[in-house]
């Protein structure tokens, strides 16, 4: 939540691509804000434009997928992730686990066949519930860990955590 005060305030997120990738060079955006100051009601303000898309700093990049997963009959359910890295580092681990309410899963160990080619790969990971849990549709908390192994950087830990909506 960004405080309505009166401060210009900038915010910069990340956006991670649903299908594909995102290429260097040019690229167009756009934004949505909609605000309530208590007073007047709601402001909404939406912008666009046109920015140049640079190569990502990052030594490799690995994300979890922000689409609905249907959860499979047998309480299961199927996250994506994507994951990338250059050429000669390479994928030693990976922890993906699934929380929703007291129902967790999880799977740990050595990643898929993934090539370090600086190109981003996809798979997707089943994850079962722990005990006789079932996952359910509704919300649900995904996290990720990725161990990369670097020859100049050595080891890299990779994180990332998303709200994902079960149907």
């Amino acid at each position: 939540m960004i405080p309505c005060d009166g401060v210009m305030r900038r915010y910069k997120g990340v956006v991670h691509p649903t299908v594909g990738v995102f290429a260097v060079g040019s690229a167009h955006i756009d934004g949505f804000l909609s605000a309530n100051d208590g007073q007047h009601g709601d402001t909404d303000v939406y912008a666009e434009a046109d920015v140049a898309v640079r190569e990502a700093g990052a030594l490799a990049v690995a994300w979890i997928a922000r689409t609905e997963r249907p959860v499979a009959a047998d309480g299961s359910v199927q996250i994506r992730v994507w994951l990338r890295c250059r050429p000669g580092q390479q994928y030693f681990e990976i922890d993906l686990g699934v929380t929703q309410g007291d129902t967790r899963g999880s799977v740990s160990g050595p990643p898929p066949d993934f090539t370090c080619d600086n190109t981003r790969h996809d798979a997707v990971i089943r994850i079962h519930p722990e005990g006789s849990g079932a996952f359910v549709p509704g919300q649900a908390q995904a996290d990720l860990f990725v161990g990369i192994f670097d020859d100049e950087e050595g080891d890299l830990d990779l994180t990332d955590q998303a709200s994902l909506t079960l149907v």
